[in-house]
């Protein structure tokens, strides 16, 4: 007997004792969230190797300097607003430090409705008192105060993140339900998967939060925790509460078809979750905060709906029976017994000329993956931030007429110890700096011991391609040009170096990811089939599919193809973490649907031999299944799409694009063609292979 119809059998048996248990773990998930999720979370972007805009900081406090103070911003906007700024100015001369009052520097244009009153940051403390002051000041005057910085870009992104997760919501949810309704043609048995899914976000929250207190995870884990939890949830749970109806419509006992379903959909949902699971792991392989918060949130919480598909959904079919039959539709469950036939029809028409299909097939995919040649990572700045939040509003005013850069100045270490004559050379660097359109007046700093520390304000918003190419460009040329073999004793720090770093990190990593994932996907399909073909297959197959994402994400995002109709933004380029994201996540799930029907073809042709026939046979039966399954995660991730950031949208787009191409493209006509073309080969093992073991 099998672990999955055992775990099902106890459960079933015992069901009050298993509900009460997951009702006590699903308090303890909801009181954990409510009082440790928020200092679980964080806004910093980290990497966890030590880059070299982080050793350039390191370096400045070692040696007693002072880091180039970062400048707040002021932008009033309104009638009479030079006048405001000059009693806004007297404000904050009033209150800062003495030391600091001749970093207070005001720009206004006569006549304009602008001005800008910018000064060197302050502790938290007294730009809060300050903060509250001006905005008073402004209001008094007819003006508002529109203040931009870390601190507003900071918030900015969390209120976005957390209107983000709110659409979602309230997209995902409904439009999950609805496709339940149409799969199970019955209002009962659509809400059981929602209600296990929603549970386990609850506990997979509260474990996040559990886990944020030993490292703090990404404010965006919790987008990605109800995305994935919502997701997979649902999908288990609707593999499992098919097969009960299935053998209960079979004539089965209650209990009796409880347990074929933990011993059938039961061992599918702990293989996928399985497969999953790893796939998702790989994430931890890169060194940042987003992508290693992402994975460990969507491994928990995948972790979880794993088992409450195992164990709390057995025990509420024992208690509910034939209940969950309640609320029939009786058209919406004749259509879908119609799906498997209308399927079927398109795969006949598919194989009937196989090589066409196939060639068809693959040039679609290949066609939407062309422009992913063009993809540029980078790291989301205040451009990405929807139009109604205070720091793009000043960000948009600023960039037109007022100085941008100064938010977060570049940073220069040189090291001398040991090397004056290097000293000498830094006029030579300040020179080319200043010579540089795309940075401002540079500064020499004073006070660090065997340091020369310079800085220098950019020109654009720190986070733009134009700051990015200027770092870049001192970096590989400006540096080596003047230091030549001792430029590893140069460091060039800063916000704009630390995006430089961060995108770095994320791409050396990707080689690694990226093996982990085909390794992983081949090992176990080959095991799970003891196929060569198919888990080479699958593989070939899963790289095309997410090529035609990527494709997707630079034609609208970058080269703006449909942005405006589709509402989305059109950026610079694509947020560093979506693509390695987008591939564990497709790669894991697109392997789920593959295993399902694969599994029903072979069946079917251990039984019959007919290779084709076994396709037609293996989709009829898993059409309905896989069709719902992928639209629930599809309307989930496209509810991502429909927010504020561009990095969700992108993510949400893409891996909705993705699941929808691998629902219907490729387990319709690709596929079929495909294993028409190899017949027999399909299932070829070398004799060299033959000792694995086999998992029914």
């Amino acid at each position: 007997m099998s672990v999955t119809r055992s775990l099902a059998r106890v459960c079933a048996r015992r069901p009050w004792r298993v509900l009460a248990a997951w009702l006590v773990l699903l308090a303890a998930g909801a009181a954990l969230s409510a009082l440790f999720l928020g200092s679980a979370l964080t806004t910093d972007d980290n990497v966890s190797v030590r880059v070299e805009s982080e050793r350039a900081v390191d370096l400045v406090y070692a040696r007693g300097g002072e880091l180039p103070g970062t400048r707040a911003t002021v932008v009033l906007v309104g009638r009479g607003a030079p006048a405001t700024a000059g009693r806004v100015a007297g404000i904050v001369r009033a209150r800062l430090p003495r030391d600091q009052r001749g970093t207070l520097r005001v720009a206004a244009r006569p006549g304009a409705d602008t001005a800008v009153v910018s000064f060197e940051d302050v502790d938290d403390l007294r730009y809060f008192l300050l903060e509250r002051a001006i905005r008073a000041e402004a209001a008094r005057r007819h003006a508002e105060a529109l203040f931009y910085g870390y601190r507003e870009i900071d918030d900015d992104f969390d209120s976005s993140a957390q209107r983000d997760l709110r659409t979602g919501e309230l997209v995902g949810i409904p439009a999950a339900l609805l496709v339940l309704v149409v799969v199970f043609g019955s209002f009962v048995a659509a809400l059981v998967p929602l209600a296990l899914a929603l549970v386990s976000l609850v506990i997979g929250l509260g474990i996040v939060a559990l886990i944020g207190q030993i490292s703090p995870l990404s404010v965006f884990v919790v987008n990605m925790v109800f995305g994935i939890g919502l997701a997979l949830g649902i999908d288990y749970a609707l593999f499992v509460v098919s097969r009960y109806r299935d053998e209960r419509r079979a004539g089965a006992a209650p209990a009796e078809a409880i347990e074929v379903a933990g011993a059938t959909a039961g061992r599918s949902v702990l293989f996928s979750g399985l497969a999953v699971g790893l796939c998702l792991l790989a994430m931890l392989l890169v060194p940042e905060t987003i992508m290693r918060s992402l994975g460990i949130g969507a491994v928990v919480v995948a972790g979880v709906a794993v088992l409450a598909a195992l164990t709390l959904l057995p025990a509420l079919l024992s208690l509910m029976g034939d209940r969950i039959e309640a609320g029939r539709i009786p058209l919406l469950a004749r259509a879908t017994r119609h799906e498997g036939a209308v399927w079927a029809r398109v795969v006949a028409a598919a194989i009937r000329r196989p090589v066409l299909s196939l060639a068809v097939s693959i040039a679609v995919l290949l066609a939407l993956a062309s422009p992913v040649a063009s993809l540029e990572t980078g790291r989301a700045g205040v451009a990405i931030l929807p139009s109604s939040t205070e720091s793009k509003r000043a960000y948009e005013i600023l960039r037109g007429s007022f100085d941008l850069g100064a938010q977060s100045p570049v940073l220069v270490a040189v090291d001398v110890r040991g090397a004056p004559e290097l000293a000498r050379r830094a006029p030579a660097l300040v020179a080319r700096i200043a010579a540089d359109p795309a940075f401002g007046r540079p500064h020499v700093g004073r006070g660090a011991r065997d340091l020369v520390v310079v800085s220098a304000p950019l020109a654009d918003e720190p986070q733009s391609s134009r700051s990015r190419e200027a770092v870049a460009r001192l970096r590989s040329e400006t540096i080596p040009a003047l230091f030549g073999a001792q430029r590893s004793r140069v460091l060039v720090g800063g916000s704009t170096a630390f995006t430089l770093d961060f995108v770095k990190a994320t791409e050396e990593a990707r080689p690694a990811v990226f093996a982990t994932v085909f390794a992983l996907t081949f090992l176990l399909l080959l095991l799970a089939f003891r196929s060569l073909v198919v888990a080479l297959k699958a593989v070939v197959i899963n790289i095309l599919s997410v090529a035609a994402a990527y494709g997707l994400l630079v034609l609208v995002f970058e080269k703006g193809v449909g942005a405006g109709l589709l509402g989305l933004q059109r950026v610079e380029t694509v947020e560093s973490w979506v693509p390695i994201f987008m591939f564990c996540v497709l790669f894991a799930l697109s392997m789920d649907y593959h295993v399902f029907l694969l599994s029903r073809v072979r069946e079917r042709y251990v039984a019959t031999g007919d290779n084709a026939r076994s396709v037609l046979d293996g989709v009829a039966a898993t059409a309905s299944l896989i069709t719902g399954a992928a639209l629930i995660i599809v309307v989930v991730f496209l509810g991502f799409a429909l927010g504020e950031l561009a990095m969700f949208q992108q993510m949400g787009l893409g891996v909705g694009v993705a699941l929808l191409l691998d629902a219907t493209l490729v387990r319709s006509v690709l596929v079929p063609s495909a294993m028409v073309l190899l017949g027999r080969r399909n299932w070829y093992l070398p004799r060299a292979l033959r000792w694995l073991p086999e998992i029914d």
